[in-house]
């Protein structure tokens, strides 16, 4: 009888644990963190991916692997640049798909990581140490690779690299050591010294903001009619390739108070071009 009672128990332990272990854990779907998470991921691996077909094919106004072979050179890679264009190309590239896909994340990562973390020291940042030799990589290798590059694209076809990059305010401004070129309290010392009779103090004082071009008060402004004369004209170019009733539209939001200046800017800039093919 006792045997019968030891097996049963057992056998009734046993089975509770199983029950217990074949329990699905439910899975909630969280609406807001998810469709945040995925839209990141689309933005970073969208952007990564983009930048690693301009290394590869020179897509997007990219320098292709010819071109950023002699950037790496520049950079101080001294060898092997073409070989490492198409791996850092083909790591940008699968990276960030695998990125939007969600597959493999913490490969893709490491992977992305890896070709955006530069290794190589700059032409003249041996003889240099503490902020000399990191700012010497700065002007070196950031300014040229990320800065004015990420510019450029921003900028949309504007000239803003003036007066900042030029030879010789270059010149006069990078041999002095970084006491003089950062202050206690606020960094570009050298250029707000320069500056300080011309600006008010607040804006010496205010923290640094992006680059921005008054697009829509020019739009709005001294450019408006001309705005008018050439996109609005029946003899458009840009209406033989887009549809005129959405450049209509176009025109019509970007123009309003509080509308987006960027689509008029863009619908101008093609006609130029346009005309000139």
């Amino acid at each position: 009888m006792s045997t019968h009672d030891n097996s049963y128990d057992s056998t009734s332990v046993l089975s509770g644990v199983e029950d217990r272990s074949s329990k699905t854990v439910e899975t909630k779907w969280h609406g807001g963190l998810d469709l945040g998470l995925l839209i990141l991921r689309i933005m970073l691996g969208g952007t990564m991916g983009a930048h690693g077909l301009q290394h590869l094919f020179g897509v997007f106004g990219g320098p292709g692997l010819a071109g950023f072979a002699r950037v790496l050179d520049g950079f101080g890679f001294t060898s092997q640049t073409t070989l490492l264009s198409w791996i850092t190309g083909i790591a940008e590239v699968g990276g960030g798909l695998l990125v939007i896909l969600g597959l493999f994340t913490p490969l893709a990562a490491a992977a992305l990581l890896g070709v955006t973390a530069r290794t190589a020291r700059g032409p003249s940042t041996d003889n240099l140490q503490g902020l000399d030799a990191a700012l010497a990589f700065d002007f070196e290798v950031s300014l040229p690779d990320n800065v004015m590059f990420r510019l450029d694209v921003a900028a949309g076809g504007r000239e803003v690299r003036t007066p900042f990059v030029d030879v010789d305010l270059a010149q006069a401004v990078v041999p002095p050591p970084w006491q003089d070129k950062l202050g206690r309290l606020h960094v570009r010392r050298l250029l707000r010294e320069a500056v300080a009779d011309l600006l008010p103090r607040e804006v010496l004082t205010r923290p640094p903001r992006s680059p921005s071009v008054p697009v829509g008060a020019w739009l709005r402004g001294p450019l408006r009619q001309m705005l008018h004369d050439l996109v609005r004209a029946p003899t458009a170019r840009v209406r033989t390739l887009l549809d005129p009733r959405a450049i209509d539209r176009a025109l019509t939001q970007s123009l309003a108070p509080r509308g987006n200046p960027r689509q008029a800017w863009a619908l101008l800039c093609l006609e130029l071009w346009a005309r000139e093919r």
